[in-house]
């Protein structure tokens, strides 16, 4: 069972990545700042979503909606940290 847990773990940032290297692909040319997402943020966008499918079919929905935006939530202000540090 964690075998299948993880493989599906795994496919979810696959994915991220893959479509995180994409976008930053097609959107080289941009200036810096003109880019809204790219590898890390799809990464962890995917990573985000597989493991809320992972405690949805573990634990249960409710649980699930719990954690996803318990990370959305922390996401966001993370992301908010580092702009207001940055400027």
């Amino acid at each position: 069972m964690s075998g299948i847990l993880a493989l599906s773990l795994l496919s979810a940032v696959a994915s991220g990545l893959l479509i995180g290297i994409e976008r930053g692909w097609k959107q080289r040319a941009q200036p810096d700042g003109a880019r809204v997402a790219g590898v890390r943020t799809f990464t962890l966008i995917a990573t985000s979503g597989g493991l809320a499918a992972i405690v949805a079919q573990a634990v249960s929905v409710a649980v699930a909606v719990i954690v996803t935006g318990g990370l959305t939530a922390g996401l966001l202000a993370f992301g908010t940290t580092e702009r207001s540090v940055a400027s």
